[in-house]
């Protein structure tokens, strides 16, 4: 790489600095006026106006140390997005930082901000700040002033070269960012066909039952936290139930004992064609038990036991359906955790169908999730491929092969 040349961060910028949390936090937070940009704001190469805070004038003076200007480098410097990076937008100034942000003012005259962005977001420098900031010793990754000063930062002394690079790379980008979103659009509509398909088989007309009427039981799980064991059975919680998949994780429960799990009732135990049914927090979420596997689970949990004439499957997709859904929300009571009553569980209305028709409903949803894993599976893999693209680029133009 001739022409090219190692200097430390602090050697080729004029400010780094983070800046606070206005007093009262998010409360102080206003729906219009200067930005307070935060770490969620702040992606590899991308400014994300979601949930973009503003403060009123007075909170920003009390900032006036973290302005942010036309130019500047943003960087996390704590938790799990640390090191993410991007150049502000104009149409974000005027504008602040919290805490997690860091402001890297490039010296022009040494280093483009775009050039200086796009190094930071390389896989070298990257990984190298991610090490520096879990070398901390703290339980939190953070980065400090002392430790971004010190960073070593390569590139061409010539302006015009890092011009040609970041030219590269800004059109690359461009491209790949269209293909991403035309991907990521096409998963969340695969993902929707699902609940469109739902939507049209679960209505709220027809012969309609209460749940209670298509279960032999209703039943939350354990009230009282149970005494754990080094070796007997799984005690799952809300916090085990895949939202995405509706699958049981038991990689992190903890254990009872088989005598303790020998004395619940059997309406607390769990048998393949039960349906699961999260009550608290996250409530909405059907899991069928198809595997015959001793567990227990706690009452955020409820479970339904389908009469013969009920086929579980079939009567996990109707709890999924936004019908279902909307039954529940409209039931839930509560503020900070939202929670569905047995008696709003049992009260909801269903569809009623011969276990025949149930069934075939059933087999062609089956089937339909099949479809959408696949294509699911497809889009996700175009989107890994544009991103590991990404780091090619990266990855060339900064060992001097573009």
């Amino acid at each position: 790489m001739n022409n090219w040349t190692s200097a430390r961060l602090a050697d080729i910028t004029s400010k780094i600095g983070s800046g606070a949390t206005p007093l009262g936090g998010e409360q102080a937070y206003k729906d219009q006026g200067i930005a307070l940009i935060r770490s969620l704001n702040v992606h590899d190469g991308e400014f994300r106006w979601r949930d973009l805070a503003f403060l009123d004038q007075g909170q920003a003076d009390r900032l006036n140390n973290v302005s942010v200007e036309r130019g500047d480098v943003l960087l996390n410097i704590t938790g799990a997005s640390i090191a993410r990076c991007c150049v502000v937008p104009d149409e974000a100034l005027p504008a602040r930082v919290n805490q997690h942000v860091s402001i890297l003012r490039a010296r022009k005259d040494v280093v483009l901000p775009q050039f200086l962005q796009y190094q930071l977001i390389a896989p070298d420098t990257k990984a190298n700040l991610i090490d520096v900031g879990e070398g901390a010793g703290s339980t939190r990754q953070a980065l400090t002033k002392a430790q971004l000063q010190a960073i070593l930062i390569q590139l061409p002394a010539s302006l015009g070269e890092q011009h040609r690079i970041v030219t590269i790379l800004d059109e690359a980008f461009e491209g790949i960012a269209t293909a991403k979103a035309h991907a990521e659009q096409n998963l969340r509509n695969a993902k929707s066909l699902i609940t469109t398909r739902l939507a049209q088989l679960f209505r709220p007309d027809g012969d309609m039952v209460r749940l209670a009427d298509l279960a032999i039981s209703i039943s939350d799980g354990d009230h009282a936290p149970p005494p754990k064991a080094s070796a007997g059975v799984p005690f799952i919680t809300i916090s085990n139930i895949n939202k995405e998949s509706r699958q049981i994780d038991f990689s992190e429960t903890f254990l009872v004992s088989q005598a303790y799990f020998d004395e619940l009732k059997t309406h607390r135990r769990p048998q393949p064609g039960d349906v699961l049914y999260t009550v608290t927090g996250s409530f909405g979420i059907p899991v069928l038990i198809e595997e015959d596997r001793a567990f227990c689970f706690q009452r955020h949990i409820g479970l339904v036991r389908p009469k013969p004439d009920v086929d579980g499957k079939w009567l996990s997709y109707a709890l999924l359906s936004p019908m279902a859904f909307a039954q529940a929300d409209a039931g839930a009571t509560g503020t900070a955790q939202r929670t569905v009553s047995l008696n709003v569980l049992r009260n909801m209305q269903m569809p009623k169908l011969s276990i025949e028709e149930q069934r075939y409903q059933a087999k062609g949803l089956d089937a339909l999730a099949a479809e959408v894993a696949r294509l699911a599976s497809i889009y996700q893999r175009k989107l890994t491929a544009l991103t590991e693209l990404q780091q090619s680029l990266l990855h060339q133009a900064f060992t001097g092969q573009l």
